[in-house]
Formats: C-alpha cells, sequence, structure tokens
C-alpha cells in the first residue's frame, strides 16, 4: 500500500544517492484506504527510482496503517515545520547543505516563509514573503540581515507560495512559484494560478528576478493534470551533467487558494483532498 501523493507541496524532496546510485522522493500525502483521504492526517511517504522518471514505493515497515503489518511507504507521521529557534515553529519552505560557500558558518541554509500586509489589490490581505537562516550545523542558526530575500510586494506576482533554493556554479537561484488570482468569478478573488520563475543571486542574499514575465516551467495545456498551478521541490538534482526538476501541479479541479477563496462558500480546505502528481 503506498501513499497518494495529495497535497505532496507540504513536503517536497528528492535527491540523488550517488552511494546507493538512487533517486530518492519525500512527500506529503493521504492514504488511501478505507475511502476517508479527506478527514485523515497527513503523512510523509518515501519513494526511490533508478532513472528519476519512474518510481516505486517500498514497504518500510516503520508505521501500520488499517493493520497492514507496516506494509506501506510511510516514512514519519506528520508533515511540515521545523523548530529552529527560540521555541517558534515556522512554516519551512527548502533546506539545503551548501558546499560552494567558504564560509563553514553558513554550511547550512533554510528558507522559511511568513506572512505579511499585501500591497496589492485583488487577493488576500496577507501574503507570504521567504526569509533565510544560515548554519554551521543543522541545529544552529541565524537569519540573514537581507531578510526577506524575496517578497510579492517587490515584484509582478500577488504570491509566492514555494520555491527551490539553489547553489549552483559559485552562485545561487530560486526557482520560485509565480502565483496570481485569475479573475474568472471564483470565490472571493478569483482562481488562484501558478507557475515557476527564476530569480538569481551572486552571495546567496540578494536576489533579482530574471525575466519575471518569463516561465521556466509552464503549467500544462486545459484539461492537463497541471494546468491550474505548479510548486516546485525544494531542491534541483545534478546528475552526470543532467538537471532534473521536479514539481507538483494541480488541475482545475482545484478549490483554489486560500481556503475562503473556495467557490459556492463551501467550507473545505482548500486543495486538501484533491489528487496531486
Amino acid at each position: 500500500m503506498g501513499l497518494a501523493p495529495r497535497r505532496a507541496w507540504a513536503s517536497r524532496s528528492v535527491i540523488y544517492d550517488a552511494d546507493e546510485r538512487l533517486f530518492k522522493m519525500w512527500y506529503s500525502g493521504y492514504p488511501t484506504a478505507s475511502g476517508r483521504a479527506a478527514i485523515r492526517p497527513q503523512r510523509t511517504g518515501y519513494a526511490v527510482s533508478h532513472d528519476g522518471i519512474v518510481w516505486e514505493k517500498p514497504a518500510l515497515r516503520l508505521f501500520e496503517f488499517d493493520g497492514d503489518g507496516g506494509a506501506n511507504n510511510i516514512c514519519v507521521e506528520n508533515i511540515g515545520s521545523v523548530d529552529i529557534w527560540g521555541g517558534r515553529r515556522y512554516d519551512t519552505v527548502a533546506f539545503v547543505r551548501d558546499e560552494q560557500d567558504p564560509d563553514d558558518s553558513r554550511r547550512f541554509k533554510l528558507v522559511w516563509q511568513e506572512l505579511t500586509a499585501s500591497a496589492k489589490s485583488g487577493g488576500p490581505p496577507r501574503v507570504r514573503n521567504k526569509h533565510l537562516a544560515f548554519g554551521p550545523t543543522e541545529l544552529t542558526w541565524r537569519p540573514s540581515r537581507r531578510n526577506p530575500i524575496i517578497d510579492p510586494n517587490r515584484g509582478n506576482e500577488q504570491e509566492i507560495h514555494f520555491l527551490a533554493y539553489v547553489p549552483y556554479r559559485g552562485q545561487y537561484l530560486l526557482l520560485y512559484e509565480f502565483g496570481w488570482y485569475h479573475p474568472d468569478g471564483t470565490g472571493r478573488y478569483g482562481r488562484y494560478s501558478a507557475d515557476i520563475r527564476i530569480a538569481h543571486s551572486r552571495d546567496g542574499e540578494r536576489f533579482t528576478r530574471i525575466r519575471s514575465d518569463q516561465q521556466l516551467i509552464a503549467g500544462g495545456a486545459h484539461g492537463e493534470w497541471d494546468d491550474q498551478f505548479l510548486v516546485i521541490c525544494d531542491k534541483i538534482v545534478v546528475k552526470d551533467g543532467t538537471i532534473f526538476l521536479y514539481y507538483a501541479g494541480q488541475d482545475r479541479s482545484w478549490t483554489s487558494w486560500p481556503p475562503q477563496n473556495a467557490p459556492d462558500g463551501r467550507s473545505v480546505r482548500a486543495g486538501a483532498t484533491r489528487h496531486t502528481q
């Protein structure tokens, strides 16, 4: 039994393990057994692949579900944020080990998001900006003095939910979710849509959007599984000179975002029970 990839953007990480010669994926989802996906808590699932395209869900036997004896790929019975410092829980977006930074005190980098007042009309009153912290280990952090490193109030987008923070060839890239509300009468703000665009930095803190009118990864054609919005994984994978980009997508069956923007005033958690690829 495998964990269905529903709301896979909540946990979304893929790496290549050169020692084991395996691609490894962690993602969030709802168990599909017993037809109760909508009311069950999310878990984190684990999958592996030899080519980065075809994936298998191993039976980890870590957690039992519906009497299956652990024959499932659930690796964590939870998803989401971690405690960074001061007892406060942060909404984590990306976590990387940066081998190219010459400063050992900045070896690990973590990006989290915080809500701030929107400076734009046509959407929710608060939007998310992204903050960066450094650390010599996974446990000790200090925030960047350049925070926030990217803010939708300073760009053409209306919202940025998630991104990939990418150290690459001595420089840094942000592959970020460029979101907007399409004024089609859906809910309070219109249907939420997003694709993936790119920003660049030489120091990992001061980022500039590169052709913010140009999509790095575009959504699918009308009626396809990813025709409404995309969410990028938190890392890229480079293997044998090939760059692999992984993302989750949603079609127009999704209810939109945020929850109060659900069509027809329905009281649902937006997108919570929709299948994601």
